[in-house]
């Protein structure tokens, strides 16, 4: 969690060799709750090679996560209520649901055209009330 001034911002860090990654309904939860301080950051690793700098080139963040998956997330209140077997999908989030697994989908076009590290960073201290030293 960053702070500042202003407000807090909570980052879930993500890594993945494919192109999806998934998050936990705790964390969806608080996406969701928590929409306009919550980000995601997503690591597409193509390489067995990982270092700092090839972390800070492929990482993205995505700042509005949470009002991406809030219709999601409305499905699986849905679902919770008829408890059945779901995936449903809308933009580039989904979710998924099997038996007593459930994962809330974000595809590749969600963070591919998300921050780079610097902008990011500008965005969170810009968000937060805080300068670069």
């Amino acid at each position: 969690m960053l702070e500042g001034t202003r407000q807090s911002i909570l980052v879930e860090v993500k890594a993945t060799t494919g192109d999806v990654v998934k998050m936990t309904v705790a964390q969806g939860s608080t996406a969701v709750e928590e929409s306009d301080r919550f980000a995601v950051c997503v690591v597409q690793l193509d390489t067995s090679e990982v270092s700092a700098e090839i972390v800070r080139q492929q990482c993205r963040f995505v700042m509005d996560i949470g009002a991406r998956i809030k219709p999601i997330w409305d499905e699986y209140d849905r679902f919770q209520q008829t408890k059945g077997e779901l995936r449903t999908t809308i933009g580039d989030v989904g979710l998924d649901i099997a038996g007593s697994e459930v994962r809330f989908r974000i595809s590749a076009g969600a963070w591919t055209a998300g921050l780079a590290f610097d902008d990011a960073v500008d965005f969170i201290l810009r968000r937060c009330g805080t300068r670069k030293s």
